[in-house]
């Protein structure tokens, strides 16, 4: 995150989640204050459920998907009776990107 901060352009968001690298950085706030305008928003996705249903969120990813502006990086696809092994090897660090659950009707 230190490194996405000195990137930052004159009024330009960084936003943090998740702390699998570990849960204290270290940044040059001078540098950071300086850029102007700047801000760093802490993404925590339950909080952003009170502000915005999640539904609203989902559809406009999937209109992103549908009008080929956004590609989903899926990495492994399988059906829903694999789940022990696909969130294993999610927990495990496997494969990078999503992973895709297909659950027949």
């Amino acid at each position: 995150m230190s490194t996405a901060l000195t990137m930052l352009a004159k009024g330009g968001v960084c936003v943090t989640l998740g702390v699998s690298a570990g849960a204290e950085v270290t940044f040059d706030v001078a540098r950071f204050f300086s850029t102007g305008r700047a801000t760093l928003y802490g993404f925590i996705l339950f909080e952003e459920f009170g502000h915005e249903p999640a539904t609203a969120s989902l559809a406009h990813l999937a209109a992103l998907v549908a009008a080929g502006n956004l590609t989903p990086r899926i990495s492994v696809e399988a059906p829903w009776t694999q789940i022990a092994d696909v969130a294993r090897q999610l927990f495990n660090r496997s494969f990078p990107g999503k992973a895709v659950l297909h659950v027949a009707s």
